[in-house]
């Protein structure tokens, strides 16, 4: 019998939604880059964009590896399995990279050459969240919650 993709994803076990999870997650914004820049005009453009793809990914599977994995079994330990602890918890992340490329080279004179450095902590940030969503959707901890509770 054929079986669709959503039956199939829908009946797979938490442990392997969660590695499916830590796998896809940190590739989002990555393909997000790659289709801006093959969107954006010349094959030069293409080639920025696979490099841009390759570096994002690597730094989104360190972060991921450092900070994502041992966030998601604190949150999970606990039973903070919602999208708003998600989202939280990507948001404190996300303060490190913006704290130390941003805020730190500009640290003597911090709030005028803030205003300069805006977009990049809007990157930093919604890169964070955009991962961290993507995550939770494909992972769905919530629902385990509920599976374990009803037996």
């Amino acid at each position: 019998m054929f079986i669709s993709f959503m039956e199939y994803f829908a009946s797979m076990k938490f442990s392997q939604r969660r590695l499916l999870a830590f796998i896809v997650a940190p590739l989002v914004n990555s393909f997000i880059f790659l289709i801006f820049s093959v969107f954006s005009g010349s094959a030069n453009k293409l080639n920025e964009g696979i490099w841009l793809f390759l570096f994002t990914a690597l730094i989104s599977y360190v972060v991921t590896l450092f900070a994502g994995l041992p966030a998601h079994l604190i949150l999970h330990k606990y039973k903070f399995t919602k999208l708003i602890n998600y989202v939280f918890i990507g948001s404190v992340i996300s303060i490190f990279p913006i704290s130390y490329f941003v805020i730190y080279p500009a640290f003597p004179e911090v709030f005028p050459l803030l205003k300069s450095h805006m977009m990049q902590i809007a990157l930093f940030f919604s890169v964070a969240q955009v991962t961290v969503i993507s995550f939770w959707l494909i992972s769905r901890p919530d629902k385990l919650d509920l599976r374990v509770q009803k037996t």
